[in-house]
């Protein structure tokens, strides 16, 4: 996406600190999100003798699921109890113990047990393909706005994003659904910077502005076409989406800065507000599977075995 107009921008929306000269945060996350992957097929080639997953191929060419759930993925067993599931549900086609195909619920979950998943799944990925296409808009969104609205707003903006994408997920995906990717915090990127193109309209060159938003929509389309492929959420990216349009609201200029302030605080309430009220609901229902129980068409399409990968 164009990065016309970011000057104008960055006089109206820069948070607390203002803006910074490097995109810092940026940077410090694509770090660790290529770390994380080395993690990933490093453990995937020691529990099966191969860097990859290939029966069946993963279609991102990267490890097997259940290693990326050992490692961190977004899984709703290792998260909280449900009614099927116990710590020693005996799971299948395992591969976490070198000495069995096979593996409990706890050993499989492992020390990554609970909901700070919501936050490293951000950081992990289904495979090169997943992991390179993510890190070249990663790269691309974050040198364009994280130094307009400053390190410590965006890392805001970013990882909400992403930890309330994943807690929609968990509420309505299937419970055997595993999820990774910083999908959902660039979706809330995109979406504050829907309200930014709208907000600084006039203080942009007459058709930049129309270029840009064209391009985020294209971008849009096609993230939620990509998040059809196993491993990758749509309803994390719905879910990044809604907080960045909410952060977004910060993004209007107001002449008067009182108005400016309290649309900003009305922003993080709103967000902080959307995330309690999603996971109260997680942990509250019975079984988050039973929510929506047709609702996973909408992030897996069901070729080859796909969405049991």
């Amino acid at each position: 996406m164009g990065s016309g107009g970011n000057n104008n921008a960055a006089k109206h929306v820069a948070w607390c600190l203002g803006p910074s000269k490097r995109p810092y945060f940026t940077w410090l996350c694509a770090a660790a999100m290529l770390i994380a992957f080395v993690i990933e097929v490093a453990k995937n080639r020691d529990l099966t003798g191969s860097l990859i997953q290939v029966k069946p191929f993963n279609p991102m060419v990267g490890p097997k699921f259940t290693v990326m759930i050992h490692v961190g993925a977004r899984y709703t067993p290792c998260m909280r109890p449900l009614p099927d599931y116990s710590p020693s549900t005996i799971i299948s086609d395992c591969n976490i113990s070198s000495n069995s195909t096979t593996c409990t619920l706890s050993e499989l979950c492992g020390p990554t047990a609970g909901g700070y998943r919501l936050l490293s799944a951000i950081f992990l990925h289904t495979g090169i393909i997943h992991l390179a296409l993510n890190l070249l808009v990663h790269c691309q969104l974050g040198a364009m706005l994280e130094p307009a609205i400053g390190s410590l707003g965006y890392a805001f903006l970013y990882l909400s994003s992403g930890v309330l994408g994943f807690s929609l997920s968990s509420l309505v995906s299937e419970d055997t659904a595993v999820s990774v990717g910083c999908s959902g915090a660039l979706m809330g990127v995109v979406g504050y910077l829907v309200l930014d193109t709208v907000g600084h309209w006039r203080h942009n060159n007459h058709h930049r502005p129309v270029r840009r938003l064209l391009s985020i929509i294209l971008s849009l389309m096609f993230a939620f076409v990509f998040g059809l492929f196993p491993g990758i959420d749509n309803f994390a990216h719905l879910g990044g989406l809604l907080t960045g349009t909410l952060t977004g609201l910060t993004a209007i200029p107001f002449s008067n800065k009182v108005w400016t302030w309290l649309m900003r605080v009305v922003s993080i309430v709103g967000v902080l507000s959307c995330l309690a009220g999603i996971l109260y609901a997680f942990y509250a229902v019975p079984d988050p599977g039973q929510v929506c129980p047709n609702c996973h068409v909408f992030t897996c399409i069901p070729v080859q075995n796909w969405c049991e990968l």
